[in-house]
C-alpha cells in the first residue's frame, strides 16, 4: 500500500472515544425471536449499496461510503455527492428471512442464526485463503509520481483468522515518514475484499476489492480527487512469495498510471516499530483508558452472559485507539474481536468500529451527555451507554434495544475494571 498524490483518504481528526465494545454479540445473538438476517432492525443492505456488507453504512454509496463523513470522498459520479446508494435511495431493503418485522418465530432465529454463520464462515475462509501467504514481514520499494519510497510491514492474522492485520512504516526519498495501521477481511456477503486503513496524519479510509477471475490479482477502488476513480491493483505472487502494486488514476483518455510498487517477503522485521504511541492531544483527556481491562457482562434478569479482557493502545501517532479483545461466553468458546476508535469531527460525534467472525464490521456513533459523564451510542438496532467513574479505573454500561424513541429493552449490563496498566 503507498499513499499516492490523489489520496483517496479523508482526514479523520483524532480520535477522542472510551468504549467497551465486543460484548455486543452475546446478548443479541442468543435471543430466538431476533431476526439473524437484520438483528432485528427489518431492515439490511441491498446488493447494490456498502449496506450489502449488511451491516455496514447501510444504504450507503458504494462509491464514497456516504453517511459516515470521515469516509466522503468529495463529487462521488455514483451518487452525484448524495452519498446515497441510487437503486435503494438509502433505505436498503426489508429484510427476507423475517418480512421487515425484525422477529421470528421462538426457535427459528438459532437455527437460521447458525445456518447463516456457518456459511458466512466457509465464504469468509475461501477469500482469506487467497491472501494468507501475506501473514508475516514485509519490505515494499517503488515510486508514486517519480518519487522513490520504501515501507516495511506485517500482516497478522486476528479475529479467528477472519480478519488481517497491517502494521507499516513508510518512508519516502524527502524523509516523509508515515504509520499505517490496517484491517483486511473478506466479505462472505458481497463476495469483495474490504480493506479499512488509519494513518498518522490522522486520516482514515475504506475501500472494496474483488479478485479477478484467475484469482491471482485484487483490484480496489474508490474516489479520488475532484471525484475521479481511483484504481489500486494488487498482483499476488505466493509461490514468489510477493506483490506487485499498481496506483491507477482515471484520466479523459482512460487510467493513468501515478505509482508502482513490489513487495517481498523480509527474513526480519524486527526494526519495524510497533510501539505504543503517545496520545494525540485530543486524546490526553482520556489516556486513563490505555492499558488493561477486565469485564463481566450479566444479561437483564442478573444471569452472566460472559466475561472479556482487553486492552487498548494508541497508535499511529496516537490518533487512533486499537482493542484486541478476547470474549468468553458462559459455557462457551473464547473468541476474539478487535475495535478501532475514532471522533468524527463534521457531526462532532463518536465513532467505534467493531470487527468480530467471520469478517463482519460494524459501526456505531454517538455522543456525550450534556449533563453526565455517559456517553450513547446507536447503530444497527442497538443503542450503547457505558459511564466511566471519576477514578478512572471503572466503566459501568448497558446494552439495549434501540426502537428509535423511548426506552428499548435491556439486553445486558457490564462493569470493566481495571488491570495492571
Amino acid at each position: 500500500m503507498d499513499p499516492v498524490k490523489e489520496d483517496p483518504m479523508i482526514r479523520l481528526p483524532a480520535a477522542v472515544l472510551i468504549a467497551i465494545a465486543s460484548f455486543l454479540w452475546t446478548p443479541i445473538l442468543a435471543a430466538d425471536e431476533t431476526c439473524p438476517g437484520c438483528y432485528g432492525s427489518g431492515r439490511v443492505g441491498c446488493p447494490s449499496c456498502v449496506g450489502s456488507f449488511q451491516y455496514m453504512w447501510r444504504g450507503a454509496c458504494s462509491g464514497c461510503q456516504g453517511p459516515w463523513p470521515p469516509m466522503r470522498g468529495g463529487a462521488c459520479t455514483r451518487c452525484y455527492g448524495t452519498g446515497l446508494c441510487r437503486p435503494c435511495d438509502g433505505k436498503g431493503m426489508a429484510c427476507l428471512p423475517c418480512k421487515g418485522t425484525g422477529r421470528v418465530p421462538d426457535g427459528v432465529g438459532e437455527l437460521r442464526r447458525k445456518e447463516a454463520l456457518q456459511k458466512a464462515k466457509e465464504a469468509n475462509a475461501a477469500g482469506m485463503k487467497r491472501v494468507a501467504f501475506f501473514e508475516g514481514s514485509w519490505k515494499n520499494e517503488g515510486s508514486e509520481r517519480e518519487k522513490r519510497f520504501t515501507s516495511r510491514y506485517r500482516w497478522e492474522k486476528c479475529v479467528g483468522g477472519s480478519f488481517l492485520r497491517l502494521t507499516e512504516r513508510y518512508e519516502n526519498e524527502e524523509g516523509t515518514v508515515i504509520d499505517f495501521a490496517a484491517m483486511l477481511t473478506f466479505d462472505p456477503y458481497s463476495q469483495e475484499y474490504v480493506l479499512l486503513v488509519v494513518d498518522s496524519r490522522a486520516r482514515a479510509s475504506c475501500v472494496r476489492g474483488r479478485a479477478n477471475d484467475r484469482g491471482d490479482a485484487i483490484q480496489f477502488t474508490t474516489s479520488g480527487e475532484n471525484g475521479r476513480e481511483l484504481r489500486i491493483t494488487w498482483h499476488l505472487k505466493p509461490a514468489e512469495r510477493r506483490v506487485d502494486f499498481v496506483t491507477e488514476i482515471q484520466g479523459e483518455d482512460g487510467f493513468e498510471k501515478i505509482g508502482t510498487s513490489t513487495g517481498r517477503r523480509a527474513a526480519d522485521a524486527s526494526d519495524l516499530p510497533v510501539e505504543e504511541s503517545e496520545p494525540a492531544e485530543s486524546m490526553k483527556r482520556f489516556s486513563f483508558l490505555l492499558g488493561n481491562w477486565k469485564q463481566e457482562t450479566r444479561d437483564g434478569g442478573g444471569k452472566k452472559l460472559s466475561s472479556e479482557e482487553f486492552r487498548w493502545e494508541a497508535r499511529v501517532g496516537g490518533h487512533f485507539f486499537f482493542a484486541a479483545e478476547k470474549s468468553t461466553p458462559a459455557g462457551g468458546r473464547p473468541e476474539d474481536f478487535v475495535s478501532i476508535l475514532g471522533f468524527d469531527a463534521p457531526t462532532k460525534s463518536y465513532v467505534v468500529l467493531l470487527f468480530s467472525d467471520p469478517g463482519k464490521i460494524l459501526l456505531f456513533q454517538g455522543k456525550p451527555s450534556e449533563e453526565t459523564d455517559a456517553v450513547s451510542f446507536r447503530g444497527n438496532g442497538i443503542r450503547w451507554v457505558w459511564t466511566p467513574h471519576s477514578d478512572g479505573d471503572r466503566i459501568d454500561g448497558v446494552l439495549e434495544s434501540d426502537p428509535g424513541e423511548g426506552e428499548g429493552k435491556v439486553l445486558s449490563r457490564w462493569t470493566a475494571r481495571r488491570r495492571a496498566r
